[in-house]
């Protein structure tokens, strides 16, 4: 039995483990491959296994809750709710500031763009003194930039005593609804204040108007009502909210030039908006209308009625489903037990027969199966033509069927696939192969006869690279008169090429052909001919390699030779190739105007390469210098002249950072240079002279030839200094007599 065909029974056997378990939200493909390796066991453990997936189906088929909207009743306060925030406490331990008195509300005046929102009498127990602080907000819609306010004051028993007739709050920049003042004390003249009132006489806006009135007393806020209190309606009171938010809780009201915001916030009657929640009080105005409101209401209402109808029908919907899926559940349980019941009378038998494949396939099934499965392989291999791999699968199998005659049928196939495809070396070589196989000594006999045969006539048609090829090949063999064969093609190609002008291929050819009959004359004219024809093309390197093929002696071969190099040299010397030119002229020394060409081309060279430390250029300008070339001798000094370059002048050997103007004649001095220039690794011998103050002139050479880079110095001293000279001191540095550098300094007493 095919394993492949087991194994995929007991891979669609474990399918039936795996889908209970997946049912039971366990992993699929660990339960399928528990049920491929060990089936009977799997289908008995999975009937046993935790149902994961029981909470999840029995949460699905509960009814869904739906909790209906009904209208509620919110009870609210009472009173306003209209609030003003209080002046805060300017120290909460009480130890400095008592507070005397408040005002009890909120002020205003009828016309005025600020209202004062708080305001409290504070005593400094400290200093004695009374304050006021008095928190004022802009209800218009201008920024206010300045406010001037009057205070009046009064003993408890009600006596007014001197109050502040004005007050100013300046540098203010006060937007729609925004305070100011809180914060900036009024101090009053009478410490016996208890009682005081405020009221605003001056207001500056930020474009440039302004707003005045005369001391006056102001007004309480007029009383306010909250929502659910004007309308005695919860429904409406809960349709206003759906208006305009749950933060609308004040009745709104336009009254003696103020207009009480719904949210709260008081406004100047001529704001087109609420400063605090910026809301429209033609809009707000327009839906404070009972009619309006309730006509909202009623239509919000049946909504909801309708909605919850709509709910109660899917309460309904969902429990008749629940019932449906309970039912259900109870039919696939029962058919549950059926099916595994079916399944356990199916599946032992066949994991019997599995489990006995199992015990018997390492030592007996698989190899016969791996024999089996191999040779297949190889059939299939050789039928498609991959005959390298058919031979060595039925090499691997041995001894197995009739593997051994196989393997020679698949290298006779390959053969005559060779051969068609014209691949005769190796088509050759596996016939030699297979010489005791069928008819192999036949074919081998009648493709090489096939193979001379290709050859002659390829060469008689001038298709050289096949007889060449053909011939090659036989000659390896020995076939008959192949090797000779093989000279006579290339002698012919040789005569084919000089016929159609192609020179260089018969050169070629005629070498290749050795002995055969004239090649090696042929071999030296052709060589002349072509060489020659390179020469006219101006081709002179080809030429000169050609010329030298025809040997000594042959016509006028020398004086051609010596021809092509003098002009391949020429050609060099133009292209800027100096070095090559150079090398070129050497193979015609004394060839017309050669000498003086080697010179033109080592000057090119060095104008090309001005580096003091490229050799070639050193060496060709010394022979330059030699021959007195024009222009050389400049470009040498320009390059190799020594030059010495002042460093320092102490009184130190080995200082060479610092320098001085003056030395004292007591003092032993030396002055340091630092050598550059010269030949590349060149090195010259340094003298000095030193000039003394009183005209006196001596000399010295150093011990040592100097190189470039180096730093020596020059050092003096008087043996008796105090007869010594003051003045300038100059010291110079030579070499070959010529002077590269100097420096000065003055000696002093």
């Amino acid at each position: 039995m095919d394993i492949v065909l087991v194994l995929g029974i007991a891979a669609l056997l474990g399918l039936i483990p795996a889908n209970i378990a997946k049912n039971k939200g366990h992993s699929f493909s660990l339960w399928w491959f528990y049920g491929w390796m060990l089936f009977i066991v799997a289908i008995i453990h999975v009937n046993f296994i935790e149902d994961k997936m029981k909470a999840t189906r029995d949460r699905a088929i509960q009814p869904v809750s739906y909790v209906q909207s009904a209208p509620s009743t919110e009870i609210r306060s009472s009173q306003s709710v209209v609030s003003y925030p209080t002046v805060a406490s300017v120290s909460s331990s009480g130890t400095r500031f008592q507070e005397l008195y408040r005002l009890p509300s909120s002020y205003y005046l009828s016309g005025c763009p600020v209202i004062v929102d708080a305001a409290a009498l504070l005593k400094d127990n400290q200093s004695g003194n009374v304050l006021a602080q008095i928190r004022l907000r802009n209800i218009s819609e201008k920024p206010v930039i300045s406010c001037k306010i009057a205070v009046k004051t009064f003993e408890l028993n009600g006596t007014e005593l001197q109050g502040v007739n004005k007050f100013s709050y300046l540098d203010l920049n006060a937007g729609a609804g925004e305070t100011f003042g809180a914060k900036i004390p009024v101090y009053l003249p009478d410490p016996v204040t208890r009682r005081f009132s405020v009221s605003v006489i001056e207001l500056v806006f930020a474009d440039g108007l302004s707003w005045t009135s005369v001391p006056c007393e102001w007004s309480k806020f007029p009383d306010t009502s909250a929502i659910s209190e004007h309308f005695q309606d919860d429904e409406l009171t809960k349709q206003w909210h759906i208006e305009f938010g749950e933060s609308s809780e004040v009745a709104p009201q336009i009254t003696d030039g103020l207009f009480v915001c719904t949210c709260g916030a008081v406004n100047d009657a001529n704001n087109e908006r609420c400063y605090q929640c910026h809301r429209s009080q033609g809009e707000i105005l327009s839906l404070f209308n009972v009619a309006v409101l309730t006509e909202k209401k009623e239509e919000r209402i049946q909504a909801e009625f309708e909605k919850a109808e709509a709910e109660r029908n899917v309460i309904a919907e969902a429990e008749a489903a629940r019932k449906k899926i309970e039912e259900e559940k109870a039919q696939r349980k029962a058919n549950s037990r059926k099916q595994i019941i079916k399944t356990l009378k199916i599946t032992i038998p066949i994991v019997c027969i599995i489990g006995i494949i199992i015990a018997l396939w390492p030592g007996m099934i698989k190899p016969i199966y791996d024999n089996y499965r191999a040779y297949k392989m190889a059939e299939n291999l050789l039928n498609d033509g991959s005959y390298a791999d058919a031979i060595q699968t039925f090499q691997n199998l041995g001894d197995y069927k009739d593997s051994s005659e196989r393997i020679l049928e698949a290298k006779y196939k390959r053969a005559e696939h060779y051969v068609e495809n014209q691949e005769y070396a190796l088509a050759l070589s596996s016939f030699r192969e297979l010489s005791s196989y069928s008819d192999s000594k036949d074919r081998l006999l009648s493709l090489e006869t096939q193979i001379y045969q290709e050859a002659i006539n390829a060469r008689d048609n001038n298709q050289y690279r096949i007889a060449f090829d053909n011939f090659t090949l036989l000659s390896k063999y020995k076939y008959a008169d192949a090797a000779k064969q093989l000279l006579t093609t290339h002698y012919m190609r040789g005569d084919y090429s000089v016929l159609t002008g192609d020179l260089k291929i018969a050169v070629d050819e005629y070498n290749s052909a050795k002995d055969y009959s004239d090649a090696k004359d042929k071999y030296i004219s052709t060589s002349y001919l072509y060489a020659c024809e390179r020469a006219e093309e101006r081709q002179y390197a080809d030429a000169i390699t050609y010329f030298k093929k025809c040997g000594n002696g042959y016509k006028d071969t020398e004086i051609r030779l010596q021809d092509a190099y003098y002009n391949r040299a020429c050609q060099q010397l133009l292209q800027k190739d100096y070095v090559g030119a150079i090398s070129s002229f050497a193979n015609c020394k004394d060839y017309k105007d050669t000498a003086a060409k080697v010179l033109q081309a080592k000057y090119g060279y060095v104008v090309d390469h001005k580096n003091d430390t490229d050799t070639t250029t050193y060496n060709y300008l010394k022979d330059l210098t030699s021959a007195r070339y024009s222009g050389a001798q400049a470009i040498y000094n320009e390059l190799y002249a020594w030059k010495a370059i002042f460093i320092a002048i102490n009184t130190s050997e080995s200082d060479i950072t610092t320098n001085k103007t003056t030395i004292s004649k007591y003092n032993t001095w030396y002055v340091h240079f630092k050598i550059e220039g010269g030949p590349p690794n060149g090195s010259a011998d340094l003298t000095w002279k030193t000039f003394w103050p009183d005209g006196s002139i001596n000399s010295g050479k150093f011990q040592y030839k100097t190189y470039d880079g180096d730093t020596p110095w020059v050092n003096g001293w008087y043996e008796t200094p105090a007869y010594g000279t003051t003045g300038k001191v100059t010291v110079t540095l030579y070499i070959a007599g010529e002077s590269i550098g100097s420096a000065s300094f003055t000696l002093t007493n």
